[in-house]
């Protein structure tokens, strides 16, 4: 048996969401609610996520394992929610 070719496609999305930007609203796993990125330090791959509403609570250096992304459609509908 010989090798094989098999295509692999990787949507340019795909990549965004392993690391997320600040500024971006996040969810976080274990933690209701939103979150904001604060700051993404990518060589240790953790970054702190400010709560959004109510509450200023800062969670600091949360794996990004943890950090699960919000469609950006979703997160504009709720800024502007947010905003009015």
């Amino acid at each position: 048996m010989g090798p094989a070719l098999v295509p692999v496609i990787i949507k340019s999305d795909r990549l965004l969401k392993r690391f997320p930007r600040a500024g971006e609203i996040v969810r976080m796993e274990g933690k209701p609610g939103l979150f904001v990125v604060m700051n993404v330090d990518k060589e240790a791959r953790v970054a702190d996520l400010m709560h959004k509403g109510g509450r200023h609570e800062v969670e600091k250096n949360v794996p990004f394992g943890s950090i699960r992304t919000v469609a950006r459609s979703v997160s504009k509908a709720i800024e502007e929610f947010l905003a009015s």
